[in-house]
């Protein structure tokens, strides 16, 4: 792709900006649980109240409550949000600078499949960074428990498009992702597949 056809971004969150490793949660969730690493896993791949719960169609009360029936003894509130969030690691001053640079160059969006749970932990490390709300870094931010679809379905991309008028061909879409950046793809919107999130930085400055 030229940098020169690309007039609108649009950004993953975890994963892309902020360093995600989901293996550190489903550790935590397998020691809640008292059982293998790989039945937490496929707890946390397949059972779709995890996807409901990004959809905004299970609140943060009532995921806790789904987590506290996989639990072997009684977790409290804290205990649920603590492994949920382990997940969630460091948000690097540089990529805090790369987004304010872009910004003075191109509208910027993000589009993140999460909840209020995690973006309740991640605050704190945007403040430490000096900024106030991920608002003073995007024109536009999507969450999908917000709007009430996920990643990667079709629908979410096209509700970005349109919200924002743009055109998939002039938009560029970083994701952590291979089913989010395939899905985009079939829209037409020119992707990047983000395997470590310094390589948006690589990208900008290659």
């Amino acid at each position: 792709m030229k940098k020169a056809e690309i007039r609108h971004i649009i950004f993953d969150l975890g994963g892309v900006i902020v360093d995600l490793d989901t293996s550190l949660t489903v550790q935590q969730l397998a020691q809640m649980m008292g059982s293998p690493y790989e039945k937490a896993l496929d707890l946390f791949h397949h059972d779709d109240r995890f996807k409901q719960h990004e959809k905004g169609e299970l609140s943060d009360d009532g995921f806790r409550e789904f987590i506290r029936g996989q639990a072997a003894d009684e977790v409290s509130d804290k205990m649920i949000d603590q492994m949920w969030n382990a997940m969630i690691l460091d948000l690097p001053g540089e990529r805090i600078q790369l987004l304010k640079a872009l910004g003075k160059q191109y509208p910027l969006y993000l589009l993140s499949n999460t909840n209020d749970i995690h973006l309740d932990y991640v605050m704190p490390k945007l403040a430490a960074n000096g900024i106030g709300s991920f608002g003073e870094l995007f024109d536009t931010e999507y969450y999908s428990h917000r709007v009430g679809m996920r990643k990667p379905d079709p629908e979410i991309y096209e509700y970005v498009l349109r919200d924002r008028n743009i055109e998939a061909s002039e938009t560029l879409f970083f994701d952590d992702n291979p089913d989010n950046i395939r899905s985009a793809q079939s829209l037409g919107i020119q992707t990047f597949h983000v395997n470590h999130p310094n390589e948006i930085i690589t990208w900008f400055n290659g």
